[in-house]
């Protein structure tokens, strides 16, 4: 599968949504977890996935939690520094997209991701070498 990076909306709806999306989110996952590639995720994950842990006073979850992100080690968490900003606000000037998603995606890009899973249908196919894939 190579060198890969997630959206965060992989990890929500694997942990809280019961329909179809959940499902494939949580398949998907657990395939990652049989084959280990090299995994990456940009910070933004944890900020955006704890928004809802800590709206349903979930925190005392964290470790759980922060170990199912980062399925125990096999996800790399990606800070945000100085060059990744910069790509992220080209990729918004180029794309017209959000920052948070911006971000992610000059995460992936600097981590050496060749594809970037997502189920957020907005985003484009392609940024520079990075291949965006839908999960549907």
């Amino acid at each position: 599968m190579g060198v890969i990076a997630l959206d965060s909306n992989i990890f929500i709806r694997a942990l809280d949504d019961p329909g179809s999306l959940g499902e494939k989110s949580r398949t998907f996952l657990e395939k990652l977890r049989q084959t280990t590639p090299k995994v990456f995720i940009s910070v933004m994950v944890l900020e955006e996935f704890f928004v809802k842990v800590y709206k349903q006073s979930r925190a005392a979850d964290s470790n759980n939690i922060l170990d199912f992100i980062t399925m125990g080690g096999l996800v790399q968490l990606v800070d945000i520094n100085r060059q990744i900003a910069l790509l992220a606000a080209k990729i918004r000037a180029d794309y017209n997209i959000k920052a948070p998603d911006a971000i992610h995606l000059a995460s992936a890009i600097e981590s050496g991701a060749r594809v970037f899973i997502t189920t957020d249908k907005r985003l484009p196919r392609k940024v520079g070498k990075l291949t965006i894939e839908i999960l549907s």
